[in-house]
This record gives structure tokens, C-alpha cells and sequence, in this order.
């Protein structure tokens, strides 16, 4: 008498798992085609019936996934935006100030560099005409680089090879703002070839560096 219902509740959880997982597959590829689509379309040249066809999904899909298409918009921008903190920064900490930033913004470029450019340049297409839009994205941004970064200023500044009085976190924030603005201005809408993008990296970490070192 006691099993039936166990194997109910099993048999319920069951099919919720695999709902679940099949939701996340469904999400996954809406994300994906949405993402090429607005690139190369545009955000108001893209409908989400064009999504839908390249995802292999049901359309009605992304309204209740996502609220629509400015929510899936928002939702790729956020997967981009959450991943920065999972990702360890790939080179090993620096003895000085000079080096940490020159790495660290070396690190980040080849990594914006492997995104898809046409997306970001919607983003910021976007964001330029759009005054609500602009308004989410800066409820979304990050307001640091990276986690990992704040730790290896921190010990810099233990072993006396950063200014005593330097507020890491706002330093770090700055050197964000620099970034972003060679990214948006020179790499996006300029086009600035690698060269030319590394000199402005390098000229911004021996400004910081200066700034900051004793």
C-alpha cells in the first residue's frame, strides 16, 4: 500500500527533471539564434518569429520564457555579463603594479575580441537611441572587473608596491571605465586594428601604473 504513491512521486518528479532540462535546452538555443539574429538583423529587423524558425521552437515560447523579445535581448546581455566573474584570470599575479594592469587588460581584450562584435555593436546602437533601454543596462552592469583582480591588487598593496591610500575598488572601477571606453569607441565603432588597440592599452597601464606605484 505504501510503494504506489512513492513510485507516483517518484514518476512526478521524474517528468519535472526532464521538463526542467528540456526547458533549458529550449532556452539555450532560443539565446543562441536570438544572438545571431539581432546581429545581424538588428534589434527592430529582428522578430521572434525569425528567432523561433532558427531555434526550431515554438514562438510563443520566448513570451513566456522571456517576456518577449526585449527580454531575450536583455537575457543574452546578462549570460555575457555573468560569465565575467566565473572566468579565473589566466595569467599568474604579477610582482608589481605595472605588469598586474598590463596583464589584466591584455587578458580582457583577447576575450572581448572573441565575442561577437556585431552583437555589441546593436547593444550600444541600442543604448545611444534607446533611454529606457539605457536605463536597464546600467541596472546590469558590472561594477568591477573581475573578483579574482580585486585579491591580486590587494596583495600588491600588502607588500607595499601600491600606494597605501589607493582605494583598490575605485581603482579598479576606473580602469574598468578606461576599458570599456577603448573597446566601445575605438574597437566598435572605430574599428581600430589590434596595433593600434594595444597602444591604448598600454598607454592606459602606464598611466595607471604611475598613478598607483610607489
Amino acid at each position: 500500500m505504501t510503494k504506489r504513491p512513492q513510485v507516483k512521486i517518484i514518476a512526478r518528479q521524474s517528468r519535472g527533471g526532464i521538463k526542467k532540462r528540456d526547458r533549458s535546452k529550449t532556452e539555450a538555443r532560443l539565446l543562441k539564434a536570438a544572438e545571431e539574429i539581432f546581429s545581424k538583423h538588428g534589434f527592430n529587423g529582428t522578430t521572434t518569429r525569425m528567432i523561433a524558425e532558427k531555434a526550431k521552437a515554438n514562438e510563443s515560447l520566448i513570451a513566456r520564457y522571456f517576456n518577449g523579445k526585449t527580454g531575450l535581448f536583455f537575457a543574452i546581455i546578462k549570460e555575457h555579463i555573468e560569465n565575467i566573474p566565473l572566468q579565473e584570470l589566466d595569467y599568474t599575479p604579477q610582482n608589481n603594479a605595472k605588469d598586474e594592469v598590463l596583464n589584466l587588460l591584455i587578458m580582457m581584450y583577447r576575450r572581448h575580441s572573441k565575442k561577437n562584435q556585431n552583437f555589441f555593436k546593436i547593444v550600444l546602437s541600442k543604448s545611444l537611441t534607446d533611454p529606457k533601454f539605457m536605463k536597464q543596462m546600467r541596472k546590469i552592469s558590472p561594477q568591477t572587473i573581475h573578483p579574482e583582480a580585486k585579491a591580486r591588487f590587494d596583495r600588491l598593496q600588502k607588500l607595499k608596491k601600491i600606494k597605501a591610500d589607493v582605494d583598490i575598488n575605485q581603482f579598479l572601477d576606473n580602469l574598468n571605465t578606461s576599458f570599456n571606453g577603448i573597446m566601445l569607441f575605438d574597437k566598435i565603432l572605430m574599428d581600430f586594428s589590434e596595433p593600434e588597440i594595444e597602444k591604448r592599452l598600454y598607454f592606459v597601464t602606464e598611466t595607471y601604473a604611475n598613478f598607483i606605484e610607489l
